[in-house]
C-alpha cells in the first residue's frame, strides 16, 4: 500500500462488482496528516456525531462522468437522497471543533470507478469514516461488521478450507459477504 497523507472524511461504498475493497464517496477533504492543525481525535470527535446514525443504505447511480484535471477518472454519480445536508452537518460539526474543511471542490456525490467494475444500479453507503492518512479510523457500527465479516470468513475456513475461504474473501466478492453480513446485523439488531 501507497503511503497517503491525506485527511478525509468518507462513506465506504459498496456495491455488487466492485473489485476496490476503498471505493468511497468524499463528504470533505481535511487536508493532510503533515501540515494538520488538529488531532485525529478532534476530527473523530466531530465526525462522530453524525457517523453515530450508522449506515446511510443504498443511494441510485444517476450515471458516469469522468472527473480530474485531464478528464481521465471516470467515477459513478449518484442521487444525492440528502449528502449534502449530511456534508452541511459534518461541516458545522467539524468547524466548531476548529477544524475547516477545504473548499477547493463542491460536493458532487460520486465513487470513483474501479478498473473493471460493473457500473451498479444501487451503491450502499455505509456511516462516514475519517480517513487519517493510511488509517481507517472508523466508528463502531462500522467496525462491528468488519469484525463479523472476518469472522465468516474465519468460520468458512475452519468448516470448508482455505480454498473456499479464499474465493469469499476475495476483494471481488467481499462486496457480496459485507451485503450478506449487514442483512444479518439489521436482523438481530
Amino acid at each position: 500500500m501507497s503511503e497517503h497523507t491525506g485527511i478525509a472524511v468518507v462513506w465506504p461504498a459498496y456495491f455488487d462488482g466492485s473489485t476496490d475493497t476503498e471505493s468511497h464517496v468524499t463528504a470533505l477533504f481535511l487536508g493532510n496528516t503533515e501540515t494538520a492543525t488538529f488531532t485525529k481525535e478532534a476530527a473523530l470527535a466531530a465526525v462522530t456525531r453524525v457517523s453515530k446514525y450508522g449506515s446511510w443504505g443504498d443511494f441510485t447511480t444517476k450515471g458516469t462522468a469522468l472527473f480530474g484535471q485531464k478528464n481521465d477518472v471516470p467515477v459513478i454519480l449518484l442521487q444525492d437522497g440528502g449528502l449534502s445536508i449530511a456534508v452541511k452537518e459534518l461541516t458545522k460539526h467539524l468547524v466548531a471543533a476548529g477544524i475547516q474543511p477545504s473548499t477547493m471542490f463542491p460536493f458532487n456525490p460520486h465513487v470513483t470507478v474501479p478498473e473493471g467494475s460493473v457500473i451498479p444500479m444501487r451503491v450502499n453507503l455505509d456511516a462516514p469514516t475519517l480517513w487519517w492518512g493510511n488509517e481507517r479510523v472508523i466508528h463502531r457500527t462500522h467496525a462491528k461488521r468488519e469484525a463479523a465479516v472476518d469472522a465468516a470468513i474465519t468460520a468458512v475456513r475452519e468448516e470448508h478450507g482455505d480454498w473456499f475461504a479464499g474465493i469469499i474473501a476475495h476483494e471481488q466478492y467481499r462486496p457480496m459477504l459485507v451485503s450478506a453480513v449487514n442483512a444479518a446485523l439489521k436482523a438481530v439488531a
